[in-house]
């Protein structure tokens, strides 16, 4: 028996042998993977609460920082402070910005947009360094011919109803045209030979009355205008258009103009503390004006 139980072991022994190495490297594997597992979980772990710690403090930056945006809003009319500076600082640099994309294309374009509280001044110092800048381009480019010239801005008044409406009025060589202020677009050609007769009041109302004839259906009839330099006006135009002795200075209480289809038109002159032209209730212009 004892012979063959050593008998049966050498045949096993190799099979035992196998068995017993499989076992360990199954335990070690199995520790070396429970390891493993461990430290991934513990590194999951410290990144999760790493990545938790950076969002929170994220947040918290969001949160402060629109707390002081809304404060900065709130007082961004009182004076400079801790409080309104960074938003301050934020609206001048988006009011730049925007102004930077949006300037004038020509000197005829009056356009500006609203600056904020805070830039105001410095937006309408801008402006007009910027509005000289372009007429100095602007001359730059005029040809000899184009310097006999004159123009200046003017408000026009419709013949019927009198709405108020910005034009430029240019005198050339040979004619006169009234201009879109907002375009430069050619509203109304004025030759010289067909002005009858240009009419001032003796009130500092800067009303200017062109006689026109009407001659034909394209004729519009006397043109109503006027202008914050009224005497360069008259004067630039008398001297250009060699009509000096149309000049009259008009001392009564109304104007008559003509419109088509022979109607004519009043122009009430009335005396007041400030300047005022619009439309009475008649019907009628009514231009109240200091003496």
């Amino acid at each position: 028996m004892l012979f063959d139980a050593e008998d049966k072991f050498q045949e096993k022994k190799h099979y035992i042998a196998t068995v017993i190495q499989s076992k360990y490297r199954m335990y070690s594997q199995r520790k070396n993977y429970l390891k493993i597992v461990a430290a991934v979980t513990r590194i999951a772990n410290n990144w999760r609460r790493v990545t938790a710690i950076k969002l929170r403090e994220k947040r918290k930056r969001a949160t402060l920082a629109i707390r002081k945006f809304i404060k900065g809003f709130l007082t961004r009319h009182e004076p400079l402070s801790e409080d309104n500076k960074q938003f301050i600082q934020y609206v001048r640099i988006s009011f730049l910005e925007m102004l930077a994309k949006n300037l004038p294309k020509t000197v005829l374009d009056k356009s500006w947009p609203t600056a904020p509280t805070s830039l105001v001044e410095a937006s309408q110092q801008l402006q007009t360094m910027y509005m000289q800048h372009m007429v100095r381009k602007y001359v730059k480019t005029i040809t000899p011919q184009q310097k006999h010239q004159y123009a200046t801005f003017v408000t026009k008044y419709d013949r019927h109803g009198y709405k108020p409406r910005g034009r430029i009025f240019v005198v050339t060589e040979k004619a006169a045209y009234l201009l879109d202020d907002k375009n430069g677009k050619v509203k109304q050609n004025v030759p010289f030979v067909g002005i009858k007769e240009i009419t001032v009041t003796n009130k500092a109302d800067g009303l200017v009355l062109l006689t026109l004839p009407v001659i034909d259906k394209k004729d519009k009839g006397d043109l109503i205008l006027s202008s914050e330099y009224v005497i360069e006006f008259v004067i630039m135009l008398a001297q250009m258009a060699q009509k000096y002795d149309a000049i009259t200075i008009s001392d009564s209480d109304s104007l008559s103009h003509t419109m088509k289809n022979d109607k004519r038109g009043e122009i009430q002159l009335k005396e007041g503390s400030a300047l005022t032209i619009g439309k009475s209730k008649d019907g009628k212009m009514e231009v109240v004006a200091p003496h």
